[in-house]
């Protein structure tokens, strides 16, 4: 048996004093999920939130943000549920959606779409349609990651999802808060006496 062979003594899991080796760093792909997750969850609550308008403007288009929410959301909780090995192939349907969308995002800001009652005419940039494009983007990225077979360090990467899911959730939060309807104030009385 030579030293090049995995079962000869040069790949022995001890030392050369017969000491175990040091343990290595955990990694995993659960927190490259976790991003995931959270940012598919957002970008689809942001495009249910949207959908009453988009009806109104063109049936067609209400009908793609009902679709791409539902689908967002649940493609998140299928991710969720199969965090520790997750299946390729729903990865890759995930990384390909949201890639086609934040392609689609791009093409109505800059040249408009070929259809639709405003047909080639570029739509200006909201807050909401931005972030929930900022969303996509990171769900492409990361799955690309997670696809590329690249694991993170727990250490770190424990800081940087609980940082982004505090982040997400405020901004998704200012989002949904600028999408929603005027509500008239009540007039409170000031006198609380009475």
């Amino acid at each position: 048996m030579s030293a090049s062979e995995p079962n000869s003594p040069a790949f022995s899991a001890a030392t050369p004093g017969g000491q175990d080796p040091p343990a290595q760093p955990a990694h995993d792909s659960r927190l490259i999920v976790a991003l995931m997750v959270i940012g598919s969850l957002a970008a689809g609550a942001i495009h249910l939130a949207v959908i009453p308008g988009h009806l109104a403007e063109y049936r067609p288009f209400g009908w793609f943000f009902i679709s791409l929410g539902i689908f967002q959301i649940g493609w998140a909780a299928l991710l969720a549920s199969d965090a520790e090995e997750p299946d390729r192939r729903l990865v890759i349907a995930g990384v390909g959606v949201n890639a086609a969308v934040v392609v689609l995002w791009v093409a109505t800001r800059t040249v408009g779409l070929p259809i639709g009652p405003d047909a080639w005419e570029a739509e200006s940039y909201r807050f909401a349609d931005s972030l929930s494009t900022l969303f996509e983007f990171g769900v492409v990225v990361a799955g690309s990651v997670l696809l590329a077979g690249y694991r993170l360090d727990l250490k770190r990467a424990a800081a940087i999802a609980v940082a982004v899911a505090a982040v997400s959730t405020v901004l998704t939060a200012a989002a949904l808060d600028t999408l929603a309807p005027d509500v008239p104030e009540m007039d409170m009385p000031m006198d609380m006496d009475h």
